[in-house]
Formats: C-alpha cells, structure tokens, sequence
C-alpha cells in the first residue's frame, strides 16, 4: 500500500493509485501530442527516438509528455534559439540532426538536455547559410560552374587585346551605315 489516495480505473473500473492514473493522462497527452506533431511519419518516429534517449531504462508517460512538450513547439515554429541567437530549423534539418546525433561515436546516455540538438541544428542551419551567401558572392562576381560570364569579364590589358581585329568587309559595312546615318541628320 503506498498510501495515496485510490482512483477508479476508466477502463475496468478497478482501483487504482493517483499515480498510476496520471500516468494515464499523461499517456492520453503523448498520444495527442504525437498527432499534432507536424512533418511526415519519419520525422515523428524519430522525434520519439530522440525522447527515447533520456532514459536510462524507460520514460514515464509524464516525462514523454514534458520531452515533446519541449520539442514540439520548436518544430512547429521552425526555429529554435541556441547560444542567444535565433536559427532556422525547418523539418527537413530536424530528422537528419537526430540521425547525426544517434550516430554520435562519444554520444552519452541519458541525455540530460537538448543542448546537443540543438547545437546540431544550428550548425545544419549555419551551413545551409554559408552555401546560399556563397551562392549570392558568386552570382555577384558573375561566377559560374564553368567559369566567368562575359557580362563580368575584365577590361582588356594587353595591347593585343586592345587593337581591333582587321576585317575589311566589317569595316566597309560600319562606314556605310555610318554614313548613311549622318546623311539623315544633315
């Protein structure tokens, strides 16, 4: 007897301590919980996962619940806030950060915060970041996959490319309009 007050179980109506019935609650609240939880199946597998790795042998319902408590609302907003700063956290960074964190070689269990996600999440976000200002920098400087565009190309240096090319023929066709141009102005 443990000495807290009894509860009628709502399935068999049978006694039941406080504590167990909250548990139950708790239980009802991780399943609502997981349904609102946005992305794809894969994603709340493996934010359950990821919960997972806080227990040393097993997670109370209450404890599952406070977990994605915690979790849920940075997925939902897409955002998480590490070190002070703000980071973008879209879902498709979320799965691949809990796979790298799993995968970890010096990963210890229990986890007690959420501070390895979350520095996961940043340097996801933070690289993302650097590939679109590399991106910006070089369609700026007119830099290609191949090489420079011509609208980007330096000014001619050398006296070659200074002298023009001879071609009689393209000399003789700008004279011509040249001159006739002038004739309708005169």
């Amino acid at each position: 007897m443990t000495g807290l007050p009894l509860i009628a179980c709502d399935h068999c109506q049978g006694d039941v301590d406080i504590v167990a019935g909250l548990e139950r609650i708790a239980a009802r609240g991780v399943a609502g919980q997981i349904a609102r939880m946005p992305g794809p199946p894969a994603l709340r597998l493996a934010v359950l996962r990821y919960v997972g790795l806080f227990a040393a042998k097993r997670l109370t319902p209450s404890r599952t619940e406070r977990l994605l408590g915690e979790v849920i609302p940075w997925l939902e907003a897409g955002q998480i806030t590490h070190e002070k700063r703000v980071w973008p956290a879209p879902l498709d960074y979320w799965l691949q950060a809990i796979d790298t964190l799993i995968a970890l070689p010096t990963l210890r269990l229990p986890l007690k915060s959420h501070g390895l996600l979350l520095a996961i999440l940043a340097g996801l976000s933070d690289r993302a970041d650097a590939a679109q200002e590399r991106g910006r920098h070089q369609r700026g400087t007119g830099s290609t996959p191949v090489g420079i565009s011509n609208a980007h190309k330096p000014f001619a240096t050398t006296p070659a490319e200074l002298k023009p090319a001879h071609n009689p023929a393209v000399a003789a066709d700008a004279l011509a309009t040249m001159k006739s141009t002038l004739k309708g102005t005169a």
